[in-house]
């Protein structure tokens, strides 16, 4: 019995067509109108794009939009409305959840014969295997792209409903995968950075500036500096520039994969240097400085000649503020 809606690591490769491009498509899905085909575009006209799932209702890590149908013919007439093919509306993600999803058929089988022993010979085998092949797209140069123009129903907790009972053994199989996976890749799959947070974003008002220029400091894997590039893009902006660093080495692999530039630091001080700008459109500081606390990172940020448009910085678990300058 498995505790948990998992993976098959060694079924895709006994299934893999030899065609160009591979689709996993899950059990509980009904495809929107135009899905499957602005899916196809997404990796077909693009060589960095390794892994594209739709918006689904049902699912984690916010990658719903907003959606009002309860019948099959007003979920119809809501795809063939949203599912109009849209590149601002291909938003890069730190990591994806896959009820459905489509992938080159050459990177797909690079990465399970490169992670072969990790999803198919480990006793977490089973656990956090959307994060294992999010981590691997970050780390290889491919981006993770979540489709909003191929919206689909997802309805969810359907393929092993019969185990969701299962409380314990649920919360056992995810905190042994949690504690493998931080063991084996050096970061937490569930920590800093690894989904954008929705209370900030929520009431947020983030323009598309053309050339803008954003930094995100000890962001994590990058989610929340990724997310206010992606609400840019989204809304028209280009050339718009993502600039990520870090006081925690073991973050700088991923974050590569979803910034334009990246670099460690000790002192904000030393940021004008390393990133040569002292003018940023948009500052966000994910996680606590190193000897400074919360009520002082505006003084600290200008006294380290950092000027900005808009500075993030995150005072509780749930609570941020937004300062304009």
């Amino acid at each position: 019995n498995v505790a948990v809606n998992g993976a098959a690591p060694c079924v895709n490769l006994k299934a893999m067509s030899r065609g160009k491009y591979f689709l996993n498509i899950s059990n509980d899905i009904v495809i929107g109108d135009n899905a499957i085909w602005n899916l196809y575009r997404c990796v077909k006209e693009h060589s960095d794009y390794g892994y594209v799932v739709p918006t689904t209702p049902a699912v984690s890590n916010l990658q719903t939009i907003e959606a009002c149908y309860s019948t099959p013919d007003e979920l119809k007439a809501f795809t063939k409305k949203n599912n109009i093919y849209d590149e601002r509306r291909h938003e890069q993600r730190v990591r994806l959840c896959n009820p459905l999803c489509i992938y080159p058929t050459d990177i797909i089988i690079q990465l399970l014969f490169e992670m072969y022993e990790d999803r198919c010979c480990v006793k977490s085998v089973m656990s956090f295997p959307d994060d294992k092949n999010s981590l691997w797209m970050r780390r290889n140069g491919y981006k993770c792209i979540l489709a909003k123009d191929a919206y689909c129903h997802h309805f969810g907790s359907v393929t092993l409903k019969h185990d969701l009972g299962k409380q314990e053994e649920q919360r056992r199989f995810y905190l042994e995968g949690r504690i493998d996976f931080l063991n084996r890749y050096g970061v937490d799959p569930w920590g800093t950075g690894f989904c954008y947070d929705y209370n900030l974003f929520l009431n947020w008002n983030i323009p598309g500036i053309d050339g803008a220029n954003i930094l995100g400091i000890n962001c994590g894997l990058g989610s929340n500096s990724l997310k206010i590039k992606e609400v840019m893009r989204e809304k028209g902006a280009i050339n718009v520039t993502l600039y990520n660093g870090t006081q925690e080495k073991r973050f700088l692999e991923d974050l590569k994969g979803v910034s334009d530039k990246v670099f460690v630091f000790t002192k904000l001080t030393e940021i004008k240097d390393k990133t040569g700008r002292d003018y940023f459109d948009y500052i966000i500081i994910d996680e606590t400085l190193e000897n400074i606390e919360a009520k002082d990172i505006e003084q600290q940020v200008r006294k380290a000649k950092l000027q900005f448009k808009e500075l993030a910085y995150r005072i509780s678990d749930n609570e941020w503020t937004v300062i304009e300058y």
